[in-house]
């Protein structure tokens, strides 16, 4: 596994424990940007995204930031899936903070 700084938060209706990457890289990145343009078509600068495609790109997202879920690192997606929807909600905004643009922008300032 690779050597890589890491977050640790507490969801706030289970209290479990999620460790997240703290950043990513290029390659994953266009990893998420795969499941959001493969079979989209463009009209002129526009473009549609369908439910489906959406619930896709947060699951890989899910996939690459979320190390572990109360120590355990295999299917942290679907254990993500089956918490309370609060929890749920709460970690997928900590996922979008690190793989938002803002992030990059963030670190910059410093």
């Amino acid at each position: 596994m690779e050597n890589r700084e890491t977050i640790i938060i507490k969801t706030p209706i289970s209290n479990a424990e999620v460790v997240l990457k703290s950043w990513i890289t290029g390659r994953e990145k266009r990893e998420i940007n795969n499941v959001l343009f493969k079979d989209v078509e463009f009209e002129g600068q526009s473009y549609r995204i369908g439910g489906e495609k959406l619930a896709q790109l947060k699951d890989k997202t899910i996939e690459i930031v979320v190390v572990s879920i109360n120590g355990v690192t295999e299917n942290v997606l679907d254990i993500l899936l089956d918490m309370r929807s609060e929890d749920y909600d709460y970690v997928l905004s900590k996922v979008d903070e690190i793989t938002s643009d803002r992030a990059s922008e963030e670190l910059k300032k410093k």
